[in-house]
């Protein structure tokens, strides 16, 4: 087709038509030689126009003379007028009063053929001032056509997202979500605009459908992230964004699809058709540009702004099954289930025996973590954790060793005199940071450890009474200080043989939000040590599983092992 058109360009004097319409306003105007001599040379000038390809008008009729005299003109115009097929009828009407003059433009782009009918018009109002010019033909309507249709389509890109921003309002049942999926999505035609600008490229209707393509395939992928991230941290019920899980998960198949569509549009660019070039071109562009925006500019704007998408919550909220876990772990290395000021004493000496059997100077241990979440979904995490205990306080140590996204995650907690200092380590940038009181239940690049897991305090200061007591067991109701925690109370069951928790049941009011279950104790010089913990949260419907390994008890450590230092060092 490209090079058919190309050969009528150069062969027939173009594919383009413009017809001019002079109007000399009176009876008989082109029946004046002068008139005729004035359009004989517009037409001589108009055919040396760039992008005019042939013209003909009514004086190319007149054998290269047009007639001295009005009654020559007439008699020639009688003559043709003799022919059954006469061929002025065409360019001069009964009245004498209008000419036609017949313009074959070159198909150029629509720039070009709006310089070139500018030009043509000059001449006409150059040389024959007193006619009234009136232009008709595909250069006209084609080309305006084409420009409005495309610039329709150009800004019919604005409605369009605007619609597909209140859909995505309904989607995600979130002005905020909807907002921030409509953001990465104006990159591309920004970079299409941009380039086109650059290049040149005048916008026709189909180089003004690739902004529409391109905003579908860009909202393609930032929808599925969107919608992948928005039910991950809903599921887990996580109050931070898990941008990282999210896109180790799903930015592989969101780049593959890009790769695919990059590399389907790519054949375009073999095309002889230079439109289909250009499309080629424009395609593969928006398509990088999409890819770009989703994995790396809406990735970064979520990390900059997470607060706009997921707000700090200021009101209080009862304890996860991370922080069972915590718990459970606290109850194993670090709890000390003293009651002070316990108005039972026979509850006292409970919690003294079972202090004596579980308390130590020091530990350390391998933990794995297994969290199976309501659909079935389960999540690994191994740590390393390490504990010091003396007269002013306890130093924690935690240090995340799987999976490998967070590997080296480190967390060092200090607590003197009732008062707690957090660190955090973050391997990505090798720095060290001051964990402040309002972050203490945020976890770490997605995991289930925080810097609250070491928080020992919960149950200091607790008041306590036996329920019940038999040979076997016994249940002990610990009602915490206000503000130590955020449970009502805590029933602990002991084993009376061992003298060591087996279960503890988190209450809300006077409704149980979590049973921990401890088993397979195992006495570690002279100090018991509960190898599997369960969680499981009754409202979300979580269970974890925490599993101890390699565990070491009251073994010499150093007071260097618990410093900044020693959080960055990887020790």
């Amino acid at each position: 087709v490209r090079n058919a058109m190309v050969k009528v360009d150069t062969d027939f004097g173009g594919t383009v038509s413009l017809d001019l319409v002079l109007d000399g306003g009176a009876e008989g105007f082109w029946n004046e030689p002068k008139n005729l001599e004035a359009l004989k040379i517009a037409l001589n000038e108009t055919r040396k126009q760039t992008g005019v390809g042939a013209v003909i008008g009514l004086t190319d009729f007149f054998s290269g003379k047009v007639p001295d005299s009005a009654q020559g003109v007439g008699e020639a115009y009688f003559l043709y007028s003799m022919s059954p097929s006469n061929p002025l009828r065409s360019y001069v009407d009964n009245e004498h009063r209008r000419v036609r003059v017949a313009v074959r433009m070159k198909d150029e782009l629509s720039d070009g053929v709006d310089v070139t009918r500018e030009n043509v018009r000059s001449v006409y109002q150059k040389y024959l001032p007193n006619t009234v010019l009136t232009e008709t033909g595909l250069a006209v309507s084609g080309h305006t056509v084409n420009r409005e249709v495309a610039k329709g389509l150009v800004f019919g890109f604005w409605e369009s997202l605007v619609v597909i921003g209140l859909l995505l309002v309904f989607v995600f049942r979130s002005f905020r979500w909807a907002l921030i999926a409509c953001a990465p999505n104006l990159i591309p035609p920004a970079i299409l605009a941009g380039a086109m600008a650059v290049a040149q490229t005048p916008i026709k209707p189909a180089v003004a459908l690739i902004f529409s393509i391109a905003l579908g395939l860009a909202f393609n992928n930032t929808v599925y992230l969107l919608t992948r991230l928005k039910r991950m941290q809903s599921e887990k019920k996580l109050d931070f964004l898990p941008l990282r899980r999210t896109l180790l998960e799903e930015g592989n198949p969101c780049l593959s699809e890009s790769m695919l569509m990059f590399a389907g549009f790519l054949i375009f660019l073999l095309s002889d058709f230079q439109l289909n070039q250009t499309l080629g071109v424009y395609m593969v562009l928006s398509i990088g540009a999409g890819a770009l925006a989703d994995l790396v500019f809406l990735p970064a704007l979520l990390k900059v702004f997470p607060k706009f998408v997921c707000p700090v919550r200021q009101a209080v909220r009862p304890w996860s099954e991370k922080n069972a876990v915590a718990a459970s772990l606290v109850a194993c290395f670090m709890v000390t289930f003293a009651a002070s000021g316990a108005r039972a004493d026979e509850a006292a000496d409970l919690l003294k025996a079972v202090r004596t059997n579980v308390e130590s100077k020091s530990d350390e241990a391998k933990v794995s973590l297994v969290t199976t979440e309501s659909n079935g979904d389960k999540q690994s995490r191994e740590i390393r954790m390490r504990s010091v205990r003396d007269n002013e306080g306890y130093k924690a140590l935690v240090r995340i060793e799987a999976p490998a996204d967070i590997k080296g995650t480190a967390l060092l907690a200090e607590v003197k005199g009732g008062a707690q200092e957090q660190w955090l380590y973050l391997p990505s940038n090798k720095q060290v940071r001051r964990v402040v009181s309002g972050k203490k239940s945020a976890g770490v690049l997605g995991s289930e450890l925080s810097p609250e897991d070491l928080n020992a305090d919960a149950l200091k200061g607790a008041t306590a009474k036996v329920l019940k007591k038999d040979a076997k067991s016994a249940s002990i109701e610990v009602l915490p200080t206000a503000g130590a925690s955020e449970y009502s109370k805590v029933i602990v069951t002991l084993d009376m043989a061992k003298k060591v928790p087996t279960q503890m049941e988190y209450f809300v009011g006077d409704k149980v939000r979590k049973n921990v279950s401890f088993s397979d104790y195992q006495e570690i010089s002279g100090i018991q040590r509960a190898q599997k913990i369960r969680v499981e949260n009754l409202e979300s419907k979580r269970v974890t599983e925490v599993t101890l390994s390699d565990v070491k008890v009251n073994r010499t450590m150093n007071s260097s092992d618990f410093t900044v230092g020693a959080l960055k060092s990887g020790k």
